[in-house]
């Protein structure tokens, strides 16, 4: 058994992790890091050639173990996305690193830019088993290591560390949670927004500083580091909730908007979801590590609260709405922009989608020079809360003269205050262009009249959603 592990330590040229070991070399599947670390305990209190070195990786006793640089001078290597915008990692360009060695940090020579995949291949080779430190005050650490499994194969190597956690250890009564903060900390410190290469420059300046007030504490070489590096939480503690996991749990695979509040009931953060379950559930049952914008939210998240809609876009339009109307602390504007390629969607038409509510049916009146109309046709004992709803108007299932009016009105004979084209009908328009097969609608430039549209409506509403594949209704 010790043979077969020095043999692949050698080939390796490098430590290795226990679960590493346990899984390549025993051919043993464990379900757990800490069961693998026991086991290879076991073996290593056997074989004493088998060692734990100071980043709790294995290496055999027999190969020398070069000395530590002083912390100040180890080797670290940084990382930028190049994007106009924030995001997920599919929204990046490309991306910017460089090496800090000694005090002294070298951008990398990136004069031929390849694909996002292969910039990242070669980012990986050049950094082999160095640290990589990021800021911490945004989502590129999760981002990142989405983008290596999803574009490598590979999961992100460790270590990974980020400024936002070196300056705990540092400034450990007065965490900063953004990067102004952290350089108010620091005398003489500068930081500058900008592209990629102006930041990195700025962050290579920042580590040094937490590395020099590091070193003066008595943290010498970078294993000392790791072994005091706050450990990433992988889900919260639900007692500092007003709700508990089983809750969570209990969400359904249905579309939705939810609602973040604190302790004070002030709101933090509104959200939509095409699947409440997958997208809210996905804060707190958290895979692998834990971005630091997360970390934040559960620091300060008391209740949560979830509406349910009958589809994404009345999700959308929800979210929109109620982001305007209750300014959450963490996204205060939804920017809605115009997409005018997008030819195909912009037509007069009766979009027909589910509503939450049982036996009931939104409908959303759509013209390229009007504002979005959207009307709810449900049982009269149904009276969903006018401050959780996007509908304009609420009409029973069997009010079919005043549905034939509204379709007049709009389509046929609009009045003189009718308002124009709103961002509603964009975020209407945008959604279609990507999720067509989702709706059935009724096109309306081959519609007469009102009464015509209406016997359309009534078909399918006779004929049940069930029973129908998707059509686009033409006269």
């Amino acid at each position: 058994m010790m043979d077969k592990l020095a043999a692949y330590l050698r080939q390796k040229g490098r430590p290795a992790s226990a679960e590493e070991l346990v899984r390549q070399v025993l051919r043993i599947s464990v379900p757990s890091p800490a069961l693998a670390e026991k086991l290879l305990a076991s073996i290593a209190g056997q074989e004493h050639n088998l060692v734990r070195d100071g980043r709790g990786l294995w290496r055999l006793r027999e190969e020398a173990q070069p000395a530590e640089a002083e912390l100040p001078v180890e080797t670290f290597f940084f990382l930028r996305p190049h994007s106009g915008q924030e995001g997920h990692w599919s929204c990046w360009s490309g991306i910017r690193y460089g090496r800090l060695w000694n005090g002294v940090f070298q951008l990398a020579d990136q004069a031929r830019q390849g694909t996002l995949a292969e910039s990242l291949s070669a980012f990986a080779a050049e950094r082999k088993t160095h640290p990589l430190v990021l800021s911490g005050f945004e989502q590129h650490a999760a981002q990142l290591r989405s983008a290596s499994r999803s574009l490598l194969g590979i999961d992100l190597a460790d270590p990974v560390l980020t400024l936002r956690r070196l300056a705990e250890l540092v400034f450990p009564e007065n965490a900063p949670t953004a990067m102004t903060e952290l350089t108010r900390l620091l005398p003489g410190a500068g930081y500058a927004e900008g592209e990629p290469e102006v930041q990195l420059q700025a962050e290579a300046g920042l580590l040094l500083m937490l590395l020099e007030r590091l070193h003066d504490k008595g943290v010498l070489h970078l294993s000392d580091l790791l072994r005091i590096y706050p450990p990433v939480r992988h889900q919260p503690d639900f007692t500092a909730f007003a709700f508990d996991d089983a809750f969570i749990a209990s969400l359904p695979h249905a579309p939705g908007v939810y609602v973040m509040r604190d302790r004070q009931e002030r709101i933090l953060y509104v959200g939509k979801a095409a699947d409440l379950f997958e997208r809210v559930g996905s804060y707190f049952r958290a895979r692998g590590a834990v971005d630091e914008k997360l970390q934040t939210l559960w620091n300060q998240i008391h209740q949560l609260q979830i509406i349910r809609t009958g589809s994404e876009l009345e999700a959308l339009l929800l979210e929109n709405r109620l982001i305007k109307e209750l300014h959450p602390l963490i996204n205060t504007q939804v920017k809605v922009f115009g997409r005018t390629h997008r030819r195909k969607s912009r037509f007069p038409r009766i979009v027909l989608l589910p509503s939450a509510c049982d036996d009931s049916q939104a409908l959303y009146f759509l013209h390229p020079e009007k504002a979005l109309y959207c009307c709810l046709l449900a049982a009269e004992e149904e009276s969903p809360s006018a401050a959780w709803t996007i509908f304009d108007r609420r009409l029973s299932l069997n009010a079919q003269e005043e549905l034939e009016a509204e379709i007049d009105g709009y389509f046929f004979h609009p009045g003189p205050l009718l308002p124009a084209a709103d961002e509603r009908a964009e975020i209407a328009v945008s959604w279609l262009a990507a999720h067509e097969e989702q709706a059935e609608s009724i096109d309306m430039r081959g519609v007469l009249c009102a009464a015509e549209a209406l016997r359309t409506i009534q078909a399918f509403l006779r004929d049940g959603r069930s029973n129908m594949k998707r059509i686009f209704y033409h006269s």
